[in-house]
């Protein structure tokens, strides 16, 4: 489960000069999440087939069929078991600034423009583990300057036909889930780290309904843990996007309006095994 604390603090100022309206202002967010994702930590074992599970269920309660191992073999198709801590405690503080100028050209024509700019601050690593140095890099990423610009023209003046359009670059944030898999799947022995077995046999695996009371070591430890961590180039998500509409009133109180919008993505969030060879796909 997640335990979430927020504090957040903002300010806006606006300043009217003549024809322009200024606003600027700054926004400080603090999110303190106790994480506690010990999932898997009473083992979990998974069986293709409902006739498996029950075999194997009769076998370890009632002792049903052949004696273990000689001639029976348990059939569940999965068996896996998570150590480590109970859960992390993760800080991380987003700062915003803004500043944007409305001005109104002509009674007939306004325009926009402004600016804004975020960081986000996250938590260095701190379970570095010895044998990879990647899970220690750190999203520090600067450069979330985000235009915008728009505009409203009322073509003939009398408030029958209008056009609207407007830009804007949108940035997101690394999302918590996200940011405690890189901090906490470091494949470090002090992190949690799950121990997976594809069947019963792989040397190593637990009987069922067996588990394990301390971690596998050496050649019965299964498959190796797996290990998250941040490219050294990570950029915040990034959105840009338009519109541009025309509304036209109808009389009875109706207007019609077509919408033109767009939006491209840049830098959006994505998952690669780097163990996979990419000239064998």
């Amino acid at each position: 489960y997640s335990n979430e604390h927020r504090a957040e603090i903002s300010a806006t100022v606006t300043w009217v000069a003549g024809n322009h309206t200024i606003k600027a202002g700054a926004n400080w967010d603090r999110h303190e999440d106790l994480l506690a994702t010990l999932y898997g930590g009473a083992g979990t074992s998974t069986n293709n087939e409902i006739g498996d599970f029950l075999a194997d269920y009769y076998h370890a309660v009632d002792g049903l069929g052949p004696p273990a191992p000689t001639y029976y073999v348990d059939t569940y198709a999965g068996f896996s078991q998570t150590f480590g801590p109970p859960g992390f405690f993760i800080t991380t503080n987003d700062f915003a600034g803004f500043a944007n100028d409305e001005w109104r050209v002509f009674p007939r024509l306004t325009l926009t423009a402004g600016v804004r700019y975020e960081y986000e601050r996250v938590p260095r690593a701190f379970l570095i583990n010895p044998q990879l140095p990647q899970p220690a890099n750190y999203p520090d990423y600067r450069n979330n300057i985000a235009p915008r610009a728009g505009l409203a023209w009322d073509i003939f003046g009398n408030g029958n036909t209008i056009v609207r359009a407007g830009f804007g670059v949108f940035y997101g944030r690394i999302a918590n889930g996200t940011l405690h898999s890189a901090l906490t799947s470091s494949g470090s022995p002090q992190t949690q780290r799950t121990y997976r077995y594809s069947y019963s046999t792989e040397p190593g695996a637990p009987q069922f309904p067996g588990i394990f009371f301390n971690a596998p070591t050496g050649a019965e430890q299964g498959s190796k843990p797996s290990a998250y961590y941040f490219a050294k180039n990570y950029q915040a998500p990034e959105s840009m996007q338009g519109d541009f509409t025309i509304e036209q009133k109808v009389g009875w109180n109706t207007a019609i309006s077509l919408t033109y919008l767009t939006s491209q993505g840049r830098e959006l969030p994505n998952f690669i095994d780097t163990n996979i060879d990419n000239a064998t796909i």
